[in-house]
């Protein structure tokens, strides 16, 4: 994998990696909270004529928002960990990104 190279290559040319941002709401990269995609049929269910962006929004991440990685993220974690490389995962929320909310993402020295 691709990210798993590199970031070996950061830590052998003396680079501290002190993390992986990924996007929470996501099905692929989603660190948190991810896409049900079992549940995507639910889709149907929706009128067109009644919908815009904001209640399509909400429907998605009201009725197939759940909690866990997204596939991508679980892979790359997967992949690291294998290769003893443990670092950490933060999120940006998309779910507040789009609710208008400030998401901040801070890295901490300890």
């Amino acid at each position: 994998m691709r990210y798993v190279k590199l970031v070996n290559d950061y830590i052998k040319n003396d680079y501290e990696v002190v993390g992986m941002i990924g996007i929470d709401g996501s099905p692929t990269c989603g660190v948190a909270k991810t896409l049900d995609l079992s549940k995507f049929d639910s889709l149907a269910d929706i009128n067109p004529k009644e919908i815009d962006r904001i209640k399509f929004n909400n429907f998605i991440y009201e009725n197939l928002l759940k909690e866990g990685e997204g596939l991508y993220t679980k892979i790359l974690r997967e992949k690291l960990e294998r290769t003893e490389i443990h670092i950490l995962f933060l999120s940006h929320n998309l779910i507040d990104e789009m609710r208008g909310i400030k998401c901040e993402i801070v890295l901490e020295n300890t």
